[in-house]
């Protein structure tokens, strides 16, 4: 397994815990791996930045 796969698990398990629910317009093609990695590549694999980053985002969108 490579580390961004890792950090893609574990971006999940972050999320799942803290119960967060990604907007569907946040997502990229309907894809939940896609986006998570998307949010992952922007803060270099680095889980706490991209969940934040995440967890903001899905604040500021707003629902479909």
């Amino acid at each position: 397994m490579q580390d961004h796969d890792i950090a893609l698990e574990q971006l999940k398990v972050r999320i799942a815990r803290a119960g967060l629910q990604l907007p569907p317009a946040l997502l990229v093609n309907g894809d939940i791996d896609a986006t998570l990695l998307r949010f992952l590549r922007a803060r270099k694999y680095h889980v706490d930045a991209a969940f934040a980053m995440l967890e903001s985002e899905s604040q500021k969108t707003v629902p479909a």
